[in-house]
């Protein structure tokens, strides 16, 4: 079911009675070769129609057929000219795979991948890229990879696979459990992936994996969050993706002293619509105490200015236009 000029030891233990073998289509290249018989070895590219062009047979479909069942055919037609002809049929280039990637990824879609890749890993929100070459037969891993790694809110043990069956015309589903992966190193679990495929990320119901998915290359390792209000340089903050909210106002500069220091506010826009506010006193972002709250992509933090601040903002509001006409006065 698998190409034969890859390594056969980077492939991931599938069960292939779980998940059906790959199928042809055109831009598929394939290599043809006739037992003791040079002279009928071709290597053929799927035309759009589905078909290939056999030297002295002609035009066979090969579409929407597994390797198996089109050397088969292939057989079938050699055999109105030779004598119990043996085919080798290898696919020695695929046409670039198209899947869709839904879920807890950073930007959901449908994907092209071929067999040299380069996956860029970033939020959303267009933060700090990783790119990571990768070269092969893509795999679920490279999916994820490509559109843009895992949310923080990703549960690594419900991902699925699923894939259309021509054989029986039905949807084969296979659960993935990428924590065994990341943690027990089982390479099983990263599949390679077909044209048509899709992939799910379910999201997890507790925050269990935050810290292991930042900190791995399936996940962006910087995120935006943007600072407003009393700090010296406010706007957005490039942050390691898991970090506090103290590094983002570090990275705005730190506070002015006319911040109030007892109520800085963060605000985080929900799937929902919804808007989650939380407030902190800026010694408990100092003294460790919100170890086990981390900052996610686009979330934005507020340092409002002192009651003595407002005020003398205020009092300037109201007392400049009269400076101003003063000076006006003295130049006549």
């Amino acid at each position: 079911a698998y190409p034969n000029n890859i390594n056969s030891s980077l492939i991931p233990l599938e069960d292939e009675q779980k998940l059906p073998s790959y199928i042809l289509g055109p831009g598929d290249k394939l290599l043809i070769k006739v037992y003791k018989m040079k002279e009928f070895d071709v290597a053929l590219e799927v035309l759009p129609d589905g078909t290939i062009n056999l030297p002295r047979v002609g035009p066979i479909s090969v579409n929407n057929l597994t390797l198996e069942e089109a050397k088969i055919k292939i057989k079938k037609g050699y055999e109105k000219i030779l004598k119990r002809p043996i085919i080798y049929l290898d696919l020695v280039q695929f046409r670039p795979i198209s899947l869709l990637v839904t879920g807890e990824v950073q930007k959901p879609g449908i994907y092209s991948m071929g067999l040299n890749r380069i996956n860029k890993i970033e939020s959303s929100t267009g933060g700090e890229a990783l790119n990571i070459n990768s070269k092969g037969w893509p795999t679920v891993i490279d999916a994820i990879q490509l559109a843009g790694g895992l949310t923080d809110n990703a549960d690594l043990k419900n991902i699925f696979l699923k894939r259309n069956n021509s054989e029986n015309h039905s949807n084969n589903s296979l659960k993935i459990n990428l924590l065994d992966l990341i943690t027990n190193g089982e390479i099983s679990e990263n599949l390679y992936v077909y044209s048509g495929d899709s992939i799910k990320v379910l999201k997890a119901s507790k925050n269990d994996f935050k810290k292991l998915i930042s900190k791995s290359n399936l996940a962006p390792s910087t995120i935006l969050v943007n600072v407003v209000g009393e700090v010296e340089n406010p706007g957005n903050q490039k942050v390691k993706a898991n970090s506090q909210p103290i590094s983002a106002i570090l990275s705005a500069g730190g506070l002015k002293r006319t911040a109030n220091i007892n109520k800085i506010k963060l605000l985080r826009l929900n799937q929902n619509g919804s808007v989650f506010t939380k407030e902190f006193k800026y010694k408990n972002l100092t003294n460790g105490n919100l170890n086990n709250f981390s900052l996610i992509d686009k979330d934005i933090i507020f340092i409002p200015p002192t009651n003595w601040a407002k005020t003398r903002s205020s009092f300037a509001d109201l007392t400049d236009p009269f400076l101003r006409s003063l000076q006006i006065l003295r130049l006549f």
